[in-house]
């Protein structure tokens, strides 16, 4: 009797995981854009993620070898030119951005010149600072951000796959793969093209297409929300590094960030967003933040070391002396930033270019980016990496070593 009790519950979790994929999958569609589109179905294999590839290949994205997981382990993170260059300016960095948004509101960046994307950024990131920050669109502009983790993966979030038939922060409704054969992964640079600032005086960075794509689909689940917003984007053939192109190393497994990341320690974010008008950025920006302070007023704070996620502020000034953004604003995460990199020193040197650095968020969701008081905290929420480096290492090979303070 016992043992049939057993085998009926077991019976019953099995259905009910069934149930729970197929009511997933039902939502999904391919959006093809022409019949030389051939990406497949979404599949489902192991842990929390769906695998998407073109069809007629083994959908779940490459997995290197523990040798060259070893040799990734003793090289990701270092910055091989303009290491710890400030950003560049525009020459009219002295138009302050109350001018910028009477005169500019609603035009497009890429058409206009007279202001400095992440919102209120100090300028372009220089040339081979942040190598391993990755564009994701199509025909040389940006709908998110990446970052690359090794020879054949970029790391970014899952909703940068999607398209939502309903524009609510909680994603009910249908949810459509927005993949097609026009879309490419921009690396190798910080200019997607010319910018009429002239920061950017022709495209620096190379292409690459998009192999196959595991996304966790507990995101969806969960109402985009608990720290799922992850995918892994395999390219269709190996970055080689150089001091242009460079991985990022993942944290440990046992990374605590409430412990090993100080109240004041500055946070770096990338992106190839919007800027503090709305408009596209043709080109890489850099801002600062720091966690979420826990007795802050934040609806996100209850949040900030729960559930994968981890709560960031804007930061200027006062809070560090190398806070800052334009006009001492605080830099604030906008569309097209998501997925990019939050990442912090891993290493304390005295030589500067013996300095790595560790992703320890992707970028998600937040707050408004450029709020009418520019003086207001800028939120935003980022994925907890450390939180999903187990199932990286199980799907990628990328394993760190496990390390409470790495």
């Amino acid at each position: 009797m016992k043992i049939k009790s057993i085998f009926l519950i077991v019976l019953i979790f099995i259905g009910l995981i069934g149930v729970l994929t197929k009511s997933v999958t039902v939502k999904l569609s391919i959006n093809k854009i022409s019949e030389t589109d051939n990406w497949g179905p979404p599949e489902t294999s192991g842990m929390n993620y769906f695998h998407v590839s073109n069809t007629n290949e083994f959908s779940v994205v490459k997995k290197i070898t523990p040798a060259e997981n070893e040799i990734l382990q003793e090289t990701c993170g270092y910055v091989k030119r303009n290491h710890l260059e400030p950003d560049e300016i525009p020459e009219d960095e002295d138009i302050n951005i109350l001018s910028k948004r009477n005169i500019f509101n609603g035009t497009d960046f890429e058409r206009r010149g007279g202001f400095n994307a992440i919102a209120y950024a100090k300028g372009k990131v220089p040339e081979g600072t942040a190598p391993w920050a990755v564009a994701i669109g199509m025909r040389y502009s940006a709908s998110c951000t990446g970052s690359i983790i090794s020879p054949y993966h970029v790391l970014t979030a899952a909703h940068c796959l999607f398209k939502y038939k309903m524009a609510t922060t909680n994603c009910v409704g249908e949810k459509i793969i927005n993949l097609d054969i026009n879309t490419r992964i921009y690396y190798g640079g910080t200019c997607l093209k010319k910018s009429v600032d002239m920061l950017c005086k022709t495209a620096t960075v190379k292409e690459k297409r998009i192999r196959r794509v595991s996304y966790n689909y507990v995101y969806h689940l969960n109402l985009c929300g608990y720290g799922s917003d992850v995918a892994i984007i395999e390219v269709e053939s190996p970055f080689k590094f150089d001091e242009m192109t460079q991985p990022i190393c993942l944290p440990s497994p046992l990374f605590d960030e409430k412990v090993n990341i100080g109240p004041k320690e500055i946070i770096h974010n990338l992106g190839f967003g919007k800027t503090e008008l709305n408009m596209t950025s043709v080109y890489l920006r850099r801002g600062k933040s720091l966690l979420c302070d826990e007795n802050a007023e934040s609806n996100n704070v209850k949040t900030v070391f729960s559930n994968g996620i981890l709560c960031m502020r804007s930061c200027n000034t006062s809070d560090n002396i190398d806070c800052f953004g334009f006009d001492n604003m605080r830099t604030g995460i906008c569309k097209g930033d998501s997925g990019g990199p939050d990442y912090i020193r891993m290493n304390n040197v005295t030589n500067p270019n013996d300095q790595r650095y560790m992703i320890i968020g992707i970028h998600s969701s937040g707050n408004e980016c450029t709020p009418e008081d520019l003086k207001a905290k800028v939120y935003h929420n980022s994925v907890k990496v450390s939180y999903h480096v187990k199932e990286i290492c199980w799907l990628t090979g990328i394993c760190p070593e496990s390390k409470k303070n790495q």
